[in-house]
């Protein structure tokens, strides 16, 4: 993988290259929701409760990222 360093121009600059962020964040939005979903599915199933509370946490950690990036989502809790 290339460093940061590498990809400087010659003015010490990144280059610009048009939608990679946005398709970055698009695709880290994704996962997150990905995420928050999964952990909430297996903190309903856990038979455990300390299995379930850690699940929960990992959720609630997902959604404050998710509201962090925009509100595009709104994530609802019943």
């Amino acid at each position: 993988m290339a460093s940061i360093t590498a990809l400087t121009t010659a003015n010490g600059k990144l280059p610009r290259t048009k939608g990679a962020f946005n398709m970055l964040a698009e695709q880290d939005r994704s996962y997150l929701e990905r995420r928050y979903h999964d952990s909430l599915l297996r903190a309903e199933t856990a038979t455990d409760p300390g299995i379930a509370k850690i699940h929960r946490e990992f959720a609630l950690q997902y959604e404050r990222r998710l509201n962090d990036q925009g509100p595009s989502l709104r994530v609802v809790q019943g």
